[in-house]
């Protein structure tokens, strides 16, 4: 008897945990959420820009570097400043 609610209780909580993927979209690959990965040989300025919309800033930052050849520094300060461009 007590195996079966054993089961039960570990099958209840694999439900539990799908639904909270499903509704944390962490389980459904929307097109919004793909990775954007620009290359950066032919990227420009645009590509820096759609990576501060999905929130990349990161990714932004060295971007911008290997486009224009600037410091790390530099890169920030005008990433920033683009930032609040959005």
């Amino acid at each position: 008897m007590e195996t079966w609610i054993i089961i039960l209780g570990i099958i209840a909580l694999m439900i539990i945990f799908t639904v909270i993927g499903y509704r944390t979209g962490s389980m459904v690959d929307e097109p919004h959420r793909q990775r954007f990965e620009p290359d950066p040989t032919t990227a420009t300025n645009e590509d820096v820009m759609e990576l501060l919309r999905r929130n990349r800033k990161v990714s932004a930052i060295k971007l911008y570097r290997e486009i224009n050849k600037v410091s790390l520094k530099e890169a920030k300060e005008v990433v920033e400043l683009l930032e609040t461009q959005l």
